[in-house]
């Protein structure tokens, strides 16, 4: 039982990196920008620049981030990247909470489900 419970944990710690991780996007897709919650559009010069909830509104990626400065309270800017300046897109880079209540509750399960297979063959 105690194998098990070991396969199935490095099972899970290797899909880690596809629900956190940053995915690229090829070209500038709108509809996969449009549904993404957070993509980091790869600029030309070399800056990344990472844009919550955006949309493409004419020729730019439109999109907001929140801005901490000093002792002030953050706040909501709104950003725009020309389509023409952008290298390269990319998706995701979030949902660790989403992801540790995910694990979590699926250790749950396992634990509960290993243990009552285990009580009832003794």
């Amino acid at each position: 039982m105690r194998f098990r419970q070991v396969v199935a944990g490095l099972v899970l710690v290797t899909y880690l990196p596809g629900c956190t991780g940053w995915h690229e996007v090829p070209g500038v897709q709108p509809e996969v920008i449009g549904m993404a919650r957070v993509v980091r559009a790869m600029l030309k010069d070399g800056q990344a620049i990472e844009l919550e909830m955006p949309k493409i509104v004419g020729d730019s990626i439109v999109g907001s981030r929140m801005v901490v400065r000093g002792y002030e309270p953050p706040r909501r800017v709104r950003i725009s990247v020309a389509l023409g300046d952008v290298a390269r897109m990319e998706t995701g880079g979030g949902g660790g909470s989403f992801l540790f209540l995910g694990l979590l509750l699926f250790g749950a399960v396992f634990t509960g489900a290993t243990s009552l297979s285990g009580w009832s063959s003794r």
